[in-house]
């Protein structure tokens, strides 16, 4: 079993962001890194999350503010909804989905 630094460490170099100034990347660099994470199945959900939080911080670390605050808000929101649509504990029509995160990130982030 890989320590829980060395893996955040492993994973952060395979994050692949092209700009880190944009919601929309560093929420598809959140989704990639969950479907990383879902592989070491000797964590539980609440500590993927953890992990998923811990790399994305990591390899955002000189972003501006309002990046930071969107990373803070929103992506662990985002992350429970990712989970609930896998679990189809959530079953939302692929366009209704769009603007629903849109409109959720857009307030969100505008605060």
């Amino acid at each position: 079993m890989i320590p829980e630094d060395a893996l955040i460490n492993k994973l952060a170099e395979q994050v692949v962001l092209q700009n880190t100034s944009t919601d929309e990347d560093i929420t598809f660099a959140a989704l990639n890194l969950m479907k990383l994470i879902e592989q070491h199945h000797q964590f539980g959900g609440e500590r993927k999350k953890f992990l998923v939080l811990q790399v994305i911080n990591k390899v955002t670390e000189h972003v501006a503010d309002d990046v930071k605050k969107f990373i803070q808000n929103d992506i662990p929101f985002l992350i429970d909804i990712f989970v609930s649509l896998d679990k189809k504990q959530l079953r939302i029509k692929g366009s209704k989905i769009i603007k629903t995160l849109k409109k959720c990130c857009i307030s969100n982030h505008a605060s």
